[in-house]
């Protein structure tokens, strides 16, 4: 989630607690500071993944048509079929490369 549209649901709440008694404000401020620490992982997994997708799209030599990208925090699986093992190869190098990535699950299968 962007930090524009956090900034938008914090505006949101303040104006809906000028009419809050002061126990409404402090449930409203514990349950917008879990959200934040809720949808901080999401967006940075997101990010994560779209930062491994274009790194691989931009790869010469990797197709991305049967690739399927999944991450948990800095973990990022791979998966799906390539043509051969020098194409798996490329995969797996150019995700490990990427920025923010940790560890590599390999779960590609080589087409016959």
């Amino acid at each position: 989630m962007s930090t524009r549209v956090l900034a938008v649901c914090a505006l949101g709440g303040m104006i809906w607690l000028a009419g809050c008694s002061s126990q409404d404000a402090r449930n409203l401020g514990e349950d917008t500071k879990k959200l934040g620490q809720d949808i901080a992982p999401i967006a940075g997994n997101a990010a994560l993944q779209t930062k491994v997708a274009t790194r691989l799209s931009m790869t010469k030599g990797i197709d991305m048509s049967g690739l399927h990208i999944e991450t948990q925090d800095k973990t990022v699986t791979v998966s799906g079929h390539v043509r051969d093992e020098g194409m798996r190869k490329k995969v797996i190098d150019a995700t490990r490369e990427t920025t923010g990535v940790d560890t590599v699950v390999d779960h590609l299968n080589v087409q016959k």
